[in-house]
């Protein structure tokens, strides 16, 4: 590390000023700071159907690192970009250029890191101008929108010997963009972890202020939250949580009238688990109380509802298991009560895995008894299903494998009331093949699937799904390699929107060259990337970008043309970019 005395100045994008003066010197003495960065050059260029865009930049990275007086008493880590932007835009009709300089910077504050009451600072500021274009994926869309965006987050610990910890915050984020406006958050909470024998509890507490410009909205929220964990043993838990929130939004309609909605939120919930590693037994149960209300000039609302629930499972053999459920709701809804209960008794049989016929066999049949009560009907359902599978595996040689997997299942609904009665028959098959050899690894798979729906319900789909990759060292220095997936959907819902075939392909090849030309260093990869649908809300989606990287020393290079196709969109994306870094 260099020995100098750092002073570091940066300056937010927003047009506002900032500074922040970090002086590292003892006396005599400077203490060390490690410096890094690079400058470097960057030509971008984006042609669409409609569009031509290009951008010239100038980049210049500085990096610092260091300690204030002594490295137990505080750190420090302070970075800055300079970009000079000359652009020019050309949409058909008119041609603009723009030349700019673009700020951006990050200062990361440690005091008393190893102490019981730590501090510690970010403050972030970025410009996506510096990236002119965003390509969030070229097989969506290509997207330009420019934003700007600071992050300030101030947080002071306190911590105790037996562990328990206390902590302030204080958040202030910004997103300023010319489209679509700005939104801006700030915040201040405080939290307490208190930790004794056996017990956790949190407490989290928030006051939260937004405004977002493009909606004309802001609001004002207060959010309190409380959690305690309490374990007796190693066995029982008890979950308790309770919530409160109060959030103020006001917000300027089209008319210009300026209105408030206020909401009130508040639960109170508690569950427990019993989970003992030596009984078959297991046990959980909760409650909750939630109430909510809203209201503004126009309307108001209020909404009350209880819920209990409790369930078990038994273990009677490796083989038999019961399981049992309750649950129960009472909803008060602006004065109207609505009630619901279900209750549920059920059991597991399988058997033991065996061999049959070079397969490994298996089969399992499961039967409940429900009982369900709404607002809108009363229902008593059977439910029974009965299934098996099988699997085999083939050894075609020592670097290749073939598998085949079966299944079967029948499963029965027969209700009163009105609910449906329903008979659904399902079927599934799949076979897959893998090899390793000749410095190559292969796999392909086919799966065939049928379900059909007989009774009050009546629907049947199949699905194919076709999958084939291959991973192939051409040399030592270069490789291939390649997906494919081919899937149709066949439905017939008797009439229904989604009724008919549908078929998707995705395919993806990519190639990598290392020591092109062998030329150490200079490194080439190929990415095609396609994607087809047979459906006309569907779009076609095609990419293909060609990279070429170059390292020398400490200088990189880099250059890429991207080729992007978007349903009937079209574009092509220029990148090149030097530095040097230090």
């Amino acid at each position: 590390m260099r020995r100098v005395c750092a002073a570091f100045r940066f300056r937010a994008t927003h047009g506002l000023a900032v500074a922040a003066l970090l002086s590292v010197c003892s006396g005599a003495r400077a203490l060390p700071v490690d410096v890094s960065g690079s400058v470097g050059y960057s030509f971008r260029s984006l042609a669409t159907d409609s569009t031509d865009a290009t951008s010239n930049q100038l980049l210049g990275n500085l990096r610092l690192r260091s300690y204030i007086w002594q490295p137990w008493f505080g750190t420090f880590e302070a970075g800055a970009v300079l970009t000079k932007d000359s652009s020019e835009l050309d949409d058909g009709s008119t041609s603009t250029s723009t030349t700019s300089d673009i700020y951006s910077g990050d200062v990361l504050l440690n005091l008393l890191p190893e102490s019981r009451m730590p501090f510690r600072l970010i403050y972030q500021a970025t410009d996506s101008r510096v990236d002119n274009t965003v390509v969030y994926n070229p097989l969506v869309r290509v997207f330009g929108s420019e934003f700007q965006t600071t992050n300030l987050d101030l947080r002071q610990s306190f911590l105790t010997e037996e562990g328990h910890r206390a902590q302030l915050r204080y958040g202030a984020r910004t997103w300023d963009s010319d489209r679509n406006g700005t939104y801006e958050n700030d915040v201040v909470g405080l939290e307490l972890d208190w930790r004794p024998p056996r017990q956790r509890l949190l407490f989290r507490g928030n006051v939260e202020n937004t405004d977002q410009s493009n909606t004309d909205r802001h609001q004002e929220n207060l959010i309190l939250d409380l959690d305690h964990y309490y374990f007796p043993n190693d066995d029982l838990r008890f979950d308790t949580k309770a919530s409160s929130y109060h959030l103020d939004t006001t917000f300027e309609g089209a008319t210009g009238l300026v209105d408030t909605t206020t909401t009130e939120i508040s639960q109170l919930s508690g569950f427990t688990f019993w989970r003992p590693a030596d009984r078959r037994w297991t046990v959980s149960a909760g409650a909750r109380v939630y109430t909510m209300s809203g209201e503004n000039s126009a309307q108001s609302s209020e909404q009350t509802s209880y819920g209990a629930t409790a369930g078990t499972y038994y273990q009677y053999s490796k083989r038999l298991r019961f399981d049992g459920s309750l649950n129960f709701t009472k909803a008060d809804v602006n004065s109207a009560d609505q009630t619901a209960h279900r209750e549920r008794i059920g059991a597991l049989l399988q058997s033991d895995l065996v061999e049959l016929r070079s397969f490994t066999y298996q089969w399992y049949a499961s039967a409940a008894l429900e009982n369900q009560s709404d607002p809108d009907d009363d229902a008593l359902s059977v439910l029974a299903s009965l299934g098996h599978d099988g699997q085999r595996m083939w050894l075609l040689s020592e670097q290749s494998s073939l598998r085949l997997n079966l299944s079967q299942s029948l499963n029965e609904v027969l209700s009163t009331g009105d609910n449906d009665t329903a008979h659904r028959l399902d079927h599934s098959a799949s076979l897959g093949w893998n090899q390793s050899a000749a410095n190559a690894t292969t796999l392909a798979q086919v799966t065939l699937s049928d379900s059909r729906n007989f009774g009050d319900l009546s629907d049947e789909q199949q699905l194919i799904n076709f999958q084939a990759s291959r991973y192939q060292n051409i040399s030592q220095r270069s490789t291939l390699s390649g997906h494919l997936t081919v899937q149709t959907v066949m439905r017939d819902f008797s009439g229904g929107s989604n009724d008919g075939t549908v078929t998707t392909t995705t395919g993806q090849l990519s190639y990598l060259q290392q020591t092109l030309f062998n030329i150490p260093r200079l490194q080439f990869n190929s990415d095609l990337r396609l994607s087809q649908a047979s459906t006309d809300e569907g779009l076609d989606r095609n990419e293909w970008e060609n990279r070429l990287d170059y390292t020398i020393g400490l200088v990189d290079t880099s250059l890429s043309l991207r080729l992007m196709e978007n349903g009937d969109e079209s574009s092509r994306l220029l990148y090149f970019r030097v530095a040097r870094r230090f």
